[in-house]
């Protein structure tokens, strides 16, 4: 059996060689032959955004906009554009899920790191917005251009004063203006045994967060909308309207970062019918990954745990309380753990 693959692009890692798989030991061929698949996988899907597109809908559902702008920014990547783009949206709704799923199975130099706790240089913490850069070159993808991934990015962007009224919201993100648009084309630091660069013009940067505050903003002024002498009051519920670059900039992002934003990306909400749909049929079923994960017969939570009285409930909370696709996982978890707790000895 001759496999041959030629990977061209210079951003793909791998180059292979013809491999006659059938003069090779079992387990060497069939780890080759792994190794093979997967990169062949890689290749092709990377080699069209509809081909990324269509893989990660597989694994993130009702989330079609936002899959299709992670599969052009992947897609721009991989084949020498940087990009840069924001995705707003409540939790649990798959923004970090996406970029997950990009660096587990598509494209491993995607680096995501906690916004939440990022500092100001001279502050105390470890976390601070280089931290990122130094941690990628130590990583075996030294010469591979990086995704950098801030999740939780409207912590880092909520205005927080000292009290000498210093906005340190504000002086975060200066740092960070200085790697979105740098006048150098390296970042360089210094360790005990050498000096290393990390090549910024090849990092794309991306900005995940709820941003929650300005969504429900953005809500009670379209709801005011239209008040007056018989006017009828229109309650708009959060991430009901989209977000603006404007929105975020109300809400503490400094204009100088937004203007470096290429793209925001909204993601909407899920339905009841929609958590109903994903926790029962989708392949990204929280209960089908629970049985996956613990080695149970497929239906096996619905047929033992759960009714599907109690699967309405959870999706119902879910909905209701924003809390997202997270809160219907935690749910599970804990019905699953009671069950198997009680019926240890029957499994």
């Amino acid at each position: 059996m001759k496999c041959e693959a030629e990977v061209k692009d210079k951003n793909l890692s791998s180059q292979w060689e013809e491999t006659d798989f059938d003069d090779c030991p079992f387990d060497i061929e069939e780890r080759e032959l792994e190794k093979y698949e997967e990169e062949m996988f890689r290749h092709e899907t990377l080699s069209d955004p509809r081909l990324i597109y269509e893989f990660l809908k597989t694994k993130v559902y009702h989330q079609d906009e936002a899959a299709k702008a992670v599969a052009i920014c992947l897609y721009n990547h991989v084949h020498g554009i940087p990009n840069s783009a924001v995705f707003v949206g409540p939790p649990g709704s798959g923004k970090t899920l996406l970029w997950q799923t990009v660096r587990d199975y598509l494209y491993d130099a995607v680096y995501i790191c906690d916004a939440s706790s990022m500092t100001k240089s001279g502050f105390t913490g470890q976390n601070k917005i280089c931290t990122p850069l130094r941690e990628i070159n130590i990583q075996k993808h030294d010469h591979t251009p990086y995704i950098i991934v801030f999740d939780e990015a409207d912590k880092m962007m909520t205005p927080s004063f000292t009290r000498d009224r210093e906005n340190v919201s504000a002086s975060v993100q200066s740092e960070l203006l200085t790697l979105l648009q740098p006048s150098f084309k390296y970042y360089m630091y210094k360790t005990e045994m050498d000096t290393r660069y990390v090549n910024l013009e090849t990092i794309s940067w991306i900005f995940t967060g709820s941003f929650a505050v300005a969504a429900k903003n953005e809500a009670n002024k379209a709801s005011s909308i239209g008040l007056g002498f018989g006017a009828e009051r229109k309650q708009v519920k959060a991430f009901e309207n989209e977000l603006t670059i404007q929105n975020l900039i109300d809400f503490g992002m400094i204009p100088e970062v937004a203007s470096r934003i290429g793209r925001i990306v909204n993601i909407h909400p899920l339905s009841i019918d929609d958590y109903k749909y994903l926790l029962t049929s989708h392949d990204a079923s929280p209960v089908k990954k629970l049985e996956k994960t613990y080695g149970l017969e497929t239906g096996f939570i619905n047929q033992h745990v759960l009714s599907a009285n109690e699967l309405t409930n959870i999706a119902e909370n879910a909905y209701n309380s924003g809390l997202g696709v997270r809160a219907t996982t935690s749910a599970i978890q804990c019905q699953l753990d009671n069950y198997l707790f009680e019926h240890f000895d029957e499994l």
